[in-house]
């Protein structure tokens, strides 16, 4: 596994992702997360829903309604390796009536409700202005993309996904009781507990109306991580989240700080 560095936004509708890491790759599946203060200074909210692109040989992260994004806005990137694991869904059973999701029919998720699911909007000539998450359904034993505001799925709708078994770095994470604090909820993982730089992804997962965008912040006080609603709407006691980490990045990560004399 390996995240590339939060990236930042700039004053247009879309945002540069300038890796040379992923740039010669015309089949990356990117995965992105914002996060909200990655630098002290830079915290920024971002009630805007998201997607990627490749153009011009470069990825670039963008706004679905074409709005223009803030300079500070920040965005933690990653890059999953190619596996059967990691895919592009098309909707192409979605449809005009009424349906706000597409299946995911895979055999590796297929009669699998614990996987742990990880989605970012891909466009390829079709927007879809809305939240997005997963769900499972365990009649038919299939997981599901949907527009977690039950708007209607565009056809052709494009995603990323990537999917794993549950384990210490890929996990569900429930918001609830003393975990929620107005428009967040903290997550008590050893892995992000007083790891600041941790770059990590989450989805929103559930079959209920969630019309919420989301991000990821530090609590430098009580050195954990927390996903938030975006615009500081309630988190909900019914929200559940897949959250993937990466060990190793997290230890290169502070590796670099402590070599910089910072603790």
């Amino acid at each position: 596994m390996r995240l590339l560095d939060f990236l930042k936004g700039n004053s247009s509708n879309v945002n540069v992702i300038d890796s040379a890491a992923i740039n010669s790759q015309n089949f990356a599946k990117l995965q992105i997360t914002h996060n909200w203060n990655p630098i002290i200074g830079s915290a920024t909210y971002n009630d805007i829903n998201m997607g990627v692109y490749r153009g011009a040989s470069i990825w670039r992260i963008f706004t679905q309604d074409l709005s223009s994004m803030d300079t500070n806005v920040a965005f933690n990137v990653w890059n999953p390796a190619p596996s059967a694991n990691n895919y592009v869904h098309t909707a192409t059973d979605a449809t005009a009536a009424n349906e706000s999701y597409t299946e995911l029919d895979r055999s590796g998720l297929n009669n699998n409700p614990d996987a742990i699911i990880s989605v970012t909007q891909l466009w390829q000539e079709v927007y879809n202005d809305n939240p997005v998450g997963v769900f499972y359904n365990n009649t038919l034993g299939r997981w599901y993309i949907y527009n977690s505001n039950f708007e209607d799925m565009p056809l052709m709708a494009q995603f990323n996904v990537y999917y794993q078994t549950p384990s210490s770095n890929a996990f569900e994470h429930r918001a609830g009781g003393v975990n929620i604090s107005g428009s967040y909820t903290y997550i008590d993982h050893p892995l992000l507990n007083g790891s600041s730089c941790a770059q990590f992804q989450i989805t929103h997962k559930g079959i209920s109306n969630y019309p919420y965008k989301t991000g990821v912040f530090y609590d430098s006080i009580i050195k954990q991580w927390a996903i938030f609603n975006q615009g500081g709407r309630m988190m909900p006691d019914y929200a559940r989240f897949h959250v993937i980490v990466s060990a190793e990045q997290i230890a290169a990560c502070k590796d670099l700080i402590f070599a910089d004399g910072f603790e």
